[in-house]
C-alpha cells in the first residue's frame, strides 16, 4: 500500500480501516459510487491486490480502499482524503505483539492527513471518542448519541437530526450494520453524492458474501455462513443479530486473544456450541469456566456440518461464526465459507 501511494501519490483514494465492518463497509461505499456514476475501484482485502489496480487507474478514479492492520503497519507517507475507523477491538495479537501495537497500527491511516481532507470517526467505540485528531476534519458517527454528525436511534438513520431512511428499509441483517451504514452514508456524503442517491444505493444493498449470509431452510432450520467472522467480536455481534435458538460452530487459527467476551453475551440464545480446529479445546475450556457445557468437539467440516442437522430443530437457526481466523484447515475465510455452503446444500 506504501509503495502504491509513493508510485502514484495523486490517486484519490479513500481508506476504510477498523477491526469488523471494513468489508461490508468498503463494498457498499463501492456500491453507492457506482450508483451515482463516479469512475471508482474498489481495491485492497477484496479481490485484486491494491498495488496493480492503482496501477491500472488514473488520477480521476477514486480508490476505495478496505486498509488492513498489517498494511498501515509500514506506512510513511499514505495519505487518503477521506479516511473512516469503524471500531478498535482485540485482533491480531499473535502478530501486532500487544493489543497497544495493533492501536498504534490502526491509527496511522489518518496520520498523513491534513485539513483538506475528512475522517469519518464511531465515537460509540471506547478508544476513538478519546482521540484528539488535529489534523484533518472529523465527521462523527453514532448509534447512541445524538450530537453526532449522522447518527441511528430507534430504528431509523439520521443526519443533523433529519431522518433519512429506516432499518426495514435494508435488506441486511444486524444493528452492526447501522454502524456500517453509517460509515458508509458519511463517507459518500462527505465526498459530495446527493443524499438522494446515498439512499438508493443503501437500500438496493444486498450485503457481501460469508457476513451473516442465509445459505439455506431445511426442515424449518435456517443455515448461516458467516466465515468472516475471524474474532470475538465479529462473532458476537453475528450472535446478536439473529433470533434464538442458535446452534453456533467456532473454532479455527488461534490469534491468542481471550474468547470470554462470547460467553457473555449468549443470554440465552445459544443452545449448542460445535467446536472445530485448532482453537476448539480453548474455546471448550472457556466454554466451561463460564458455565457452558453443551459443547460438542468435532473433527472436520463435513463433521460440523452432520452434527450440527442432526441436533437441531425446525426453528433453529445453525450459525458458522468461527471466531478465529481460518488458516489452520484454509487458505481463507472465503475457502472455509464456501465448503461450509457446499455441504449445507448437500444435506
Amino acid at each position: 500500500m506504501e509503495l502504491a501511494y509513493t508510485l502514484f501519490p495523486k490517486r484519490k483514494i479513500i481508506a476504510i480501516t477498523g477491526t469488523n465492518g471494513k468489508t461490508t463497509t468498503t463494498s457498499l461505499v463501492g456500491e453507492i459510487f457506482k450508483t451515482a456514476n463516479i469512475k471508482s475501484k474498489v481495491v485492497g482485502n477484496i479481490g485484486i491486490g491494491m498495488l496493480w489496480k492503482i496501477f491500472n487507474s488514473d488520477d480521476e478514479t477514486v480508490n476505495i480502499i478496505e486498509v488492513s492492520s498489517f498494511q498501515l503497519h509500514n506506512i510513511e507517507k499514505f495519505k487518503p482524503f477521506i479516511a473512516s475507523i469503524g471500531n478498535i477491538t482485540p485482533d491480531h495479537i499473535d502478530w501486532h505483539g500487544s493489543f497497544e501495537n495493533y492501536i498504534e497500527d490502526k491509527l496511522k491511516v489518518f496520520k498523513n492527513m491534513d485539513k483538506n481532507g475528512n475522517l469519518v470517526l464511531n465515537i460509540d467505540d471506547e478508544i476513538l471518542c478519546k482521540l484528539d485528531v488535529t489534523n484533518t476534519n472529523v465527521t462523527k458517527i453514532s448509534l447512541k448519541n445524538k450530537n453526532s454528525d449522522f447518527y441511528f436511534s430507534e430504528d431509523a438513520f439520521y443526519h443533523n437530526d433529519k431522518k433519512i431512511f429506516s432499518m426495514k428499509d435494508l435488506k441486511i441483517l444486524g444493528k452492526h450494520n447501522a454502524q456500517n451504514v453509517l460509515i458508509s452514508v458519511a463517507i459518500c456524503y462527505n465526498y459530495g453524492i446527493d443524499l438522494d442517491t446515498i439512499i438508493f444505493a443503501c437500500k438496493n444493498f444486498g450485503g457481501v458474501e460469508h457476513r451473516i449470509e442465509f445459505v439455506r431452510e431445511l426442515n424449518g432450520i435456517k443455515f448461516y455462513n458467516d466465515s468472516k467472522g475471524t474474532n470475538v467480536d465479529s462473532t458476537i455481534k453475528a450472535v446478536e443479530a439473529l433470533e434464538k435458538p442458535i446452534i453456533l460452530i467456532l473454532g479455527g487459527y488461534d490469534k491468542h486473544v481471550d474468547f470470554t467476551p462470547l460467553f457473555n453475551c449468549f443470554n440465552g440464545k445459544v443452545k449448542a456450541i460445535i467446536l472445530v480446529g485448532d482453537t476448539k479445546y480453548k474455546f471448550y475450556d472457556t466454554a466451561k469456566k463460564n458455565g457452558f457445557d453443551n459443547n460438542i468437539i468435532v473433527n472436520d467440516y463435513r463433521e460440523v456440518v452432520e452434527k450440527s442437522f442432526e441436533i437441531a430443530e425446525s426453528g433453529d437457526n445453525v450459525l458458522l461464526s468461527p471466531a478465529s481466523a481460518s488458516w489452520d484447515m484454509f487458505k481463507s475465510y472465503e475457502e472455509r465459507g464456501n465448503l461450509f455452503k457446499k455441504l449445507v446444500n448437500e444435506l
